[in-house]
Order: C-alpha cells, then sequence, then structure tokens
C-alpha cells in the first residue's frame, strides 16, 4: 500500500523536459494505467516553469486502514530546476486514498485528499515561537506552515516542547495532509482541530523499525501523558483495557498524541 502510494506521487512530480504541466502528468498517469483525473487532484506537485523536477519521498505514514480503503500520508521533498537555471526545493504532504475490491487484489490510488484551508487563524504565539526554535523538534515544512498559521492549539505546543526536553523527535503531520475525520467514521480528528501531532523518529529510531526499543517509544507515550495528553496511540498499548492509550494497524509506524478538552491525561 505505501508502496503504491510512493510510485504515485514520484510518478507525478518527477519529470524532465519542461514536462511539469498537467497535461503533462495526465500523460504519465494514462501511461501507467492510473487514472488522469488525479493529476487535477495533486496540482501542487506540478511547476509549469520547471525544466525538471524528481521527488524523494521522507515518509509514508498510515492515515487510516480497512480491507478495501486506505490513507496514506505522504511526505515528499521535490527538487525543482527552474527554467532560469535556479532551483527550488520544497516538501509537501499528500494524504493518499487508495483502495481495491477485495483483500487479494492490489492497492490502487483512488483519490488525494483535498487542499486544506490556509487561512491564517491567529498569531505566533510564545508557545509555536518555542516550537519553532526547538533544536530537538525536526519539523517538516508542512507543519512549520501549521504552526506559522496559528492552527495548532497552544497547550498540545506546550506538550510538544515538553517532551522535546528528552528526546530528538520528527514529526510528520499536524493539520496539512491528515484525513479531516477519524478514518472510516465521522468523527472530527484532532489534527483537524490542531490538537494532535504524529511523531515518526525519536532519537534517529523508527517508530516502525523493530529494532528501535519498545522501551523508548514508551517512555515518550508515558511522557506524553504526564504532560497532558488525553489520547496517545501507537504500536503498542501502554495501559490494557483502561482509556487514553491504544493500539491499532494504522498505529504501527508512528506515535499519535492528542488533545481532547474535557477529557482527563491518559493514565499509564
Amino acid at each position: 500500500m505505501k508502496l503504491a502510494a510512493t510510485r504515485f506521487v514520484e510518478l507525478l512530480g518527477t519529470w524532465e523536459d519542461s514536462q511539469g504541466g498537467l497535461a503533462d502528468a495526465s500523460r504519465r498517469l494514462v501511461a501507467a494505467e492510473v487514472n488522469p483525473v488525479l493529476a487535477e487532484q495533486t496540482a501542487g506537485l506540478l511547476h509549469d516553469d520547471a525544466a525538471a523536477a524528481d521527488v524523494a519521498v521522507d515518509y509514508p505514514q498510515y492515515g487510516g486502514l480497512t480491507t478495501t480503503d486506505a490513507s496514506v500520508m505522504t511526505l515528499l521533498t521535490q527538487h525543482l530546476l527552474l527554467l532560469d537555471g535556479s532551483t527550488v526545493e520544497r516538501q509537501v504532504v499528500l494524504d493518499v486514498r487508495l483502495g481495491r475490491a477485495t483483500a487479494d487484489e492490489p492497492w490502487q490510488v483512488t483519490a488525494v485528499g483535498p487542499d486544506p484551508d490556509t487561512t491564517v487563524v491567529g498569531d505566533v504565539s510564545p508557545a509555536a515561537q518555542q516550537v519553532l526554535s526547538n533544536p530537538n523538534l525536526r519539523l517538516p515544512e508542512p507543519a512549520v506552515r501549521d504552526i506559522e498559521e496559528g492552527r495548532m492549539d497552544d497547550s498540545l505546543l506546550g506538550l510538544l516542547n515538553g517532551l522535546a526536553a528528552d528526546h530528538v523527535l520528527d514529526l510528520h503531520v499536524l493539520y496539512r495532509g491528515h484525513p479531516t475525520n477519524v478514518f472510516d467514521t465521522e468523527r472530527a480528528s484532532n489534527h483537524s482541530v490542531g490538537r494532535a501531532f504524529d511523531i515518526w523518529r525519536i532519537d534517529d529510531q523508527l517508530v516502525v523499525d523493530p529494532d528501535t526499543p519498545d522501551d523508548l517509544i514508551a517512555a515518550v507515550m508515558v511522557k506524553a501523558a504526564a504532560l497532558g495528553a488525553t489520547e496517545i496511540g501507537g504500536p503498542f498499548d501502554v495501559n490494557g483495557e483502561r482509556p487514553g492509550f491504544f493500539t491499532d494497524q494504522v498505529h504501527q509506524d508512528h506515535i499519535d498524541v492528542g488533545v481532547s478538552p474535557g477529557r482527563p491525561p491518559a493514565m499509564p
């Protein structure tokens, strides 16, 4: 599933000979037997004034999963060679949707999540400034924009700064690129209201890597609870039947930390 999403964004965002327009992208998809309409949904990867471009996927992360439908939140870096000879590097995160008729069939890209509302909703608070300047927090460009636009709740940002006191953390999705609702439900995700973040690497060790010590992952999850997180998902559960911590198929490759007003912090 992740491989299908990765190949799709590489196909759309990589070209030579000034073939960065919508019509060129549609032709690439047709040649690969992919629905050309998807080129319109990924116009953010296209650039009419780029002679060449290439995409490197930084991390494809689960956004949702059922037997026949899936979301892969795909963080990528695109390098552009402009017609004037200058170069541009940019990071993009896309909610790539995939589907298949049965569990025996391969995954196919079916849609790309809509572009998020990027209206500035507030000022850059002191908590946001601390996150943006914290050397232990590695933020992709989309996450930086989410914070600069005032989208993220200050209580969540304070929690994030607290976690970074003990570890170097690579963050993935805050607001941009995440499904609006918890996948396959009508329930709004905390990400879509600025109250959640995802960690995909701790102290340069991938959460998804079987060689990463469970103790390291658990330490971050438990510390998040101590700092006020109300729901913490990861590759394993920390407290069994009690609420707060949880695990499922989607959270095998990252730690999800969220804060819901009115709920008590998770208890190990």
